[in-house]
């Protein structure tokens, strides 16, 4: 979904795409506006969706409540003997494990618990196996890598993810653990509001970086 959504971006000639430069600079006074790759663009509204360590978020100095939750993920790509489009969650008696699909019949299998718990000292065999057990009739994995992830799981959140000029969507506003496999969807959800919002202040003649549409966004 996100290669498809990249791919109609890079095709729209109403939209200037730059990739491969991050930006240097931020302002949202006078108007908003952005230096990327030596080049100033101004704009009506900033849209950070840079991630949870958001740059723009920093530069503009909005708080971020961050807190570390002393869990570990493990995350491991496999396939599965029957192909199925749906992400699946099953909670566990010390963490939980998600499978997500990904693309080619490729799968994200994403096991947390503790940081302290045994499962991450074992080697990858004693893994496949647990894993194995865990998604019993559930998933029928077939196969998995032989590389597994392993990073420690945190979360965050704005108390405020819009101010006159900038919206922070997404992770740049709440950065939530892959467990539950819903950081995607709430991005979008994320988007839905913002546009609503948008459809309103048109309405009304407000102007979209002003603290009124930000206070309505929060």
């Amino acid at each position: 979904l996100q290669n498809h959504l990249a791919e109609m971006v890079l095709k729209n000639k109403n939209i200037n795409c730059v990739l491969g430069h991050k930006p240097t600079e931020i302002t949202l006074e006078p108007k908003p506006s952005v230096v990327v790759n030596k080049k100033k663009y101004s704009a009506d509204l900033i849209i950070a969706a840079d991630g949870g360590r958001s740059w723009c978020r920093q530069q503009l100095k909005m708080p971020f409540d961050f807190k570390d939750w002393h869990k570990k993920a493990i995350i491991i790509t496999a396939t599965l003997s029957k192909r199925q489009s749906d992400a699946v969650l099953r909670f566990l008696s010390f963490g939980t494990i998600a499978c997500i699909p990904t693309k080619d019949n490729q799968y994200q299998i994403i096991l947390t618990a503790d940081a302290d718990h045994p499962i991450f000292d074992h080697d990858i065999e004693f893994v496949h196996a647990q894993i194995k057990t865990y998604l019993e009739g559930v998933v029928d994995v077939e196969e998995m890598s032989t590389k597994p992830a392993i990073f420690p799981l945190s979360e965050g959140v704005a108390p405020k993810v819009a101010i006159p000029g900038c919206i922070l969507i997404g992770d740049s506003g709440f950065m939530i653990p892959p467990v539950g496999a819903q950081g995607l969807n709430l991005a979008f959800y994320d988007i839905a509001v913002l546009i609503d919002t948008i459809c309103e202040a048109k309405h009304a003649n407000k102007k979209i970086s002003s603290l009124d549409f930000a206070n309505r966004f929060n």
